[in-house]
């Protein structure tokens, strides 16, 4: 019973936007009986009391209250907005925290590592383009363990990512399964220079979004 009474709650973007859409209709429909009449005023009771005062009194009335309703709307959209703005600020403060700065490597650290991934890459050799991979994956292993993200693998720290928290997700997944595929297959495994050059570029995508070199 709690469980379909909690479905029809509603957030309070939802609240304003329902009342707001309530007094609308009921300002149109107001408008339309008023105009109805005055119009009817005008060709079976005209010059009647009745009328006149509906012209005199109500009908200001009911324009200025229309006026009043779009204020207050206006107003409660705009508080609605702000609180959900706050509301996404401190859900991205707990589900994406921000990177550990204690695990960060320090600057001499990571351009050290990123120059040997670099001289790996340049290489003529092609054992050397699958070590620059393996370096790569290294680094990300621990810029999402920085980022307060756990499991045994790699590949488990990657499933509990949120897209909406990592926009080079895909580049960091695309990368990770060909270093797997060097991993099992080993000297199998063949690849050319130009896509090892891609897959470490993927790796790079993602170190820069999170200034990890």
């Amino acid at each position: 019973m709690d469980k379909d009474k909690k479905s029809f709650d509603l957030t309070p973007f939802e609240t304003v936007m329902l009342w707001f859409l309530v007094s609308l209709i009921v300002i149109a429909l107001l408008n339309g009986i008023f105009a109805m009449l005055l119009g009817q005023g005008n060709l079976l009771f005209a010059g009647s009391k009745f009328i006149l005062w509906l012209k005199k009194f109500v009908y200001p009335l009911l324009i200025f209250l229309s006026f009043v309703i779009s204020a207050l709307s206006i107003a409660g959209l705009t508080w609605a907005v702000t609180k959900l703005t706050q509301i996404n600020q401190i859900q991205n403060a707990l589900y994406a925290p921000p990177v550990d700065q204690a695990l960060v490597p320090t600057e001499d650290k990571k351009n050290t590592r990123w120059i040997k991934v670099g001289e790996h890459i340049n290489s003529l050799n092609p054992n050397d383009w699958k070590l620059a991979i393996l370096e790569c994956d290294i680094i990300l292993d621990e810029l999402m363990s920085a980022m307060g993200y756990h499991g045994e693998t790699l590949s488990d720290k990657l499933k509990g990512v949120e897209k909406s928290d990592f926009v080079t997700i895909d580049e960091a997944w695309e990368a990770h399964k060909v270093r797997n595929q060097i991993a099992h297959e080993g000297s199998d495994f063949l690849i050319t220079e130009r896509e090892a050059r891609r897959i470490v570029g993927l790796y790079e995508k993602v170190f820069r979004e999170f200034s990890f070199i």
